[in-house]
């Protein structure tokens, strides 16, 4: 009968596991509940990388080339009459560093606990170990975007090499390459912005500080529930309307359609000046961010460790005989800022910038 359940890899789903509430791991089967729990695993990781696809660009490397370094000022000038020119030196690329931790959560599985424990125990606590791995990565996720300012890493899980971490545009004395439409930037150029309330000048402002330095971007604005409301009053904003509501000529509202709300901290609210606008949970209180989905090289690189088989969640096995023992599950990855220019920040407030993560 339980055969039935099985997908078409012939293993069993973790939400099928989680209503087997009668029967311990041993009785069901070891070898089927590690083969369901590897498989939940694998598909969380697949789907967490590819949700943040948007922010991210996965790499193994600790250090890229910071494309800011390139200013590409040279000109072509008057040959002479040997048809000759002056060399000009050419600017070489500083290097960004991305930060690799290791995380732990001591919530495995143990003999004595797998001897006892039923099936849907086993499922229940694969996925409270998922919601906390997506907890720390959304959290570190942030920190990397908001901060602003560079800081060094000890690259202590490799050599003890120190890498220069950097966060968006700060106005450290780097200037961004010239605009597509050859637009200079000087070293002051700052993507952590302030205003004194949320108008229409000051987000049309944070579009135009992402928008200015990719001849195709593609804006998007988030921000948290508690500026939707603000957001929503500026001039010019084009809202995402109830799919059962029309507007028609004489003003009247009809109902039509099925009702899809969504979740209210985590969805498109409209569009404004180009750019859609998103309600989103993590993004802080008083804050807007502005990403360009477009960026060649997306803002933040993912980096992960160079072996596949220690790549983002895992069960750390006790005895390799038996892979569903263990005391914890672990991940290593580290997020850092790539490409500076693909996102800016705007707090909302009457003085300088604050950083939101060291609070």
């Amino acid at each position: 009968m339980a055969e039935n359940y099985k997908g078409v890899t012939g293993t069993y789903t973790l939400d099928y596991l989680k209503t087997i509430t009668n029967k311990t791991v041993r009785e069901f089967g070891m070898e089927d509940v590690a083969a369901a729990v590897n498989a939940e695993i694998a598909a969380h990781n697949a789907q967490l990388v590819e949700g943040l696809r948007d922010y991210v660009t996965p790499t193994t490397k600790r250090e890229m080339p910071d494309a800011t370094g390139q200013m590409l000022t040279d000109e072509m000038v008057l040959a002479d009459e040997f048809g000759r020119a002056p060399t000009q030196v050419e600017s070489k690329p500083g290097r960004i560093g991305l930060p690799l931790e290791r995380y732990k959560i001591a919530k495995g599985f143990t003999t004595d606990f797998l001897t006892t424990a039923s099936v849907a125990q086993v499922a229940m606590r694969t996925r409270e170990v998922e919601a906390a791995h997506i907890k720390r990565m959304t959290r570190n996720l942030r920190e990397a975007l908001f901060r602003p300012v560079s800081f060094d890493f000890t690259d202590y899980r490799v050599d003890d090499m120190v890498l220069k971490v950097k966060p968006l545009y700060n106005g450290d004395g780097t200037a961004p390459v010239n605009g597509p439409a050859g637009e200079s930037f000087d070293g002051a150029h700052n993507h952590f912005m302030t205003a004194p309330e949320l108008t229409a000048d000051a987000v049309d402002a944070l579009i135009e500080n992402v928008a200015e330095h990719d001849d195709n971007a593609d804006v998007v604005i988030q921000v948290s529930l508690a500026e939707a409301a603000a957001i929503r009053a500026l001039p010019g904003f084009a809202p995402i309307m109830d799919a059962r509501i029309e507007q028609v000529p004489n003003g009247q509202m009809v109902a039509r359609g099925s009702l899809n709300t969504g979740n209210i901290k985590n969805r498109k609210i409209g569009y404004y000046n180009g750019a859609e606008i998103w309600v989103k949970p993590w993004v802080y209180s008083g804050y807007l961010l502005g990403l360009n989905r477009n960026a060649a090289q997306k803002v933040l690189g993912l980096r992960e460790p160079e072996e596949q088989n220690r790549r983002g969640l895992r069960i750390v096995a006790t005895n390799i005989a038996y892979p569903l023992q263990s005391e914890n599950f672990e991940a290593e990855f580290g997020f850092g800022v790539l490409s500076r220019g693909a996102a800016a920040i705007l707090q909302i407030t009457a003085g300088a910038y604050e950083d939101p993560t060291a609070k």
